[in-house]
């Protein structure tokens, strides 16, 4: 799924992913695989991403152990 922006600075696609059971994006936010990074004017899911990241800093998962 497409956000505002297609593309970063660097030419990266951006993209929101999805299976048919995950929302990728916060999955891997969720179990600490990735950090958080934001920026605007892409923002369709900043809450949930911040909620998610907040989770695995907290429960010290992935990245944050």
């Amino acid at each position: 799924e497409r956000d505002i922006r297609d593309r970063d600075t660097y030419g990266r696609l951006l993209r929101y992913v999805y299976t048919d059971e995950d929302f990728v994006n916060i999955a891997l936010l969720q179990e600490g695989y990735a950090e958080l990074y934001l920026i605007a004017p892409d923002s369709k899911h900043n809450k949930e991403f911040e909620k998610a990241n907040y989770f695995a800093k907290n429960n010290h998962l992935g990245l944050f152990n």
